[in-house]
């Protein structure tokens, strides 16, 4: 979406040690979407061990800004990130999005001003899927049987707001 919409200078702040974790995926996405459209994928700061939270997005602005001056978009890890990077553009007079687009992954990215452009993922959806799986693992157990390892995909969507 950021790439349509024009962006190319594009940032993301991502935490330390992520290895399995959805920080890790979020990261190897955005960067597959930025090679993808022969953009600089060489914009990753990784910044504190997971989860980043809303003051160390504001610390991680500061330092995307030093590192890449012409950044005119990030995307960050996580809603909480966003929205202290948010409010670090808000103390340092940057307007949302005029000077910077700002995007995160969540939901709690509708309470901030301007609102957080956010990848959403159906909760009701990951809880019906849970219950489902506990069911099944159960059910299985009382036969004295074993599940196969399976993977459930659940689709996030993006969803555009005041930042972007």
């Amino acid at each position: 979406m950021l790439i349509a919409k024009g962006y190319r200078n594009i940032a993301f702040i991502g935490e330390t040690n992520d290895r399995g974790t959805r920080g890790a995926q979020r990261r190897a996405g955005v960067k597959d979407a930025l090679k993808a459209a022969n953009i600089d994928d060489s914009r990753f700061l990784a910044f504190a061990p997971p989860p980043i939270t809303m003051t160390q997005g504001a610390q991680a602005l500061a330092e995307v800004l030093q590192r890449w001056p012409d950044t005119n978009a990030v995307i960050c890890v996580s809603d909480p990130c966003a929205f202290g990077v948010v409010s670090a553009c808000q103390r340092r007079g940057i307007q949302v999005p005029r000077d910077l687009a700002i995007a995160g992954f969540g939901e709690i990215s509708r309470t901030a001003s301007p609102t957080i452009t956010t990848v959403v993922v159906d909760a009701q959806v990951v809880g019906r899927k849970t219950g489902e799986l506990i069911l099944e693992l159960k059910a299985a157990d009382l036969r004295g049987a074993q599940l196969p390892p399976q993977c459930i995909e659940i689709s996030a969507l993006p969803l555009e707001r005041e930042s972007t």
